[in-house]
């Protein structure tokens, strides 16, 4: 806070355009306080030793991200980042999520609950989006269950990412008909075991894709 007390100080709007947060967030809640209602692109990376009220600031001062990035999400991080994209609304077009990876940690378990949660946040909240990349380990039943939920978000381009070593062909085979039945202009499966891919994927990864993934990520110099 001490860092940031000229900035809160100042008597001056402070129009923010893009923010990057790192760290313990509810140190930024001050800040935000004065520069959130003006951000339009936020990254955020969480911690695993954050409260379960670390997006609690962000929640209430940034209502009108445009293009919102989260990384490092645990479990108990699920119910408030499904909230910030709740009060966020429809001003969201460009949206980027990727779980917690550790040794310890239940890839599967966070990345099935983040696809429950998040569908019917997305379904009734985000109208404009149109970009999204989710970097997860996948149960294709899951991603089925909610892919059904926002088959009516007119989405343009979908990047996703598998960490997980089973089913990435069933999983494939899932998001690729839904790209087909939504007519989806930009469509990327990544997986991160290269060599555990089923030979169709990876000739489709191959031949089709070609090492789109990098050039279709949005990032915060993107916008400015």
């Amino acid at each position: 806070n001490q860092m940031f007390q000229p900035l809160i100080d100042n008597p001056t709007s402070l129009k923010v355009r893009s923010l990057r947060l790192i760290g313990e967030l509810t140190e930024y809640s001050s800040l935000l306080q004065k520069i959130g209602p003006h951000v339009e692109n936020l990254v955020i990376k969480l911690f695993t030793h954050d409260e379960s009220n670390a997006l609690e600031s962000v929640i209430k001062y940034c209502t009108k991200v445009r293009f919102l990035q989260i990384s490092s999400i645990d479990t108990y991080d699920i119910p408030q980042v499904c909230e910030l994209i709740t009060s966020i609304g429809a001003h969201l077009e460009y949206l980027s999520l990727k779980i917690l990876f550790a040794l310890n940690i239940p890839c599967i378990f966070i990345s099935s609950k983040l696809l429950d949660e998040l569908g019917p946040v997305l379904s009734n909240h985000s109208s404009s989006l149109k970009y999204l990349n989710l970097f997860l380990s996948i149960d294709p039943i899951f991603m089925r269950n909610f892919l059904d939920e926002v088959q009516d978000i007119n989405l343009k381009k979908l990047l996703i990412r598998n960490c997980h070593y089973e089913d990435v062909d069933v999983a494939f085979d899932v998001l690729k008909e839904f790209a087909e039945e939504q007519m989806i202009d930009d469509f990327v499966y990544e997986i991160v075991d290269y060599f555990c891919i089923h030979t169709k994927v990876r000739d489709y990864i191959d031949e089709v894709q070609k090492n789109k993934y990098p050039d279709l990520v949005f990032r915060i110099p993107d916008f400015e």
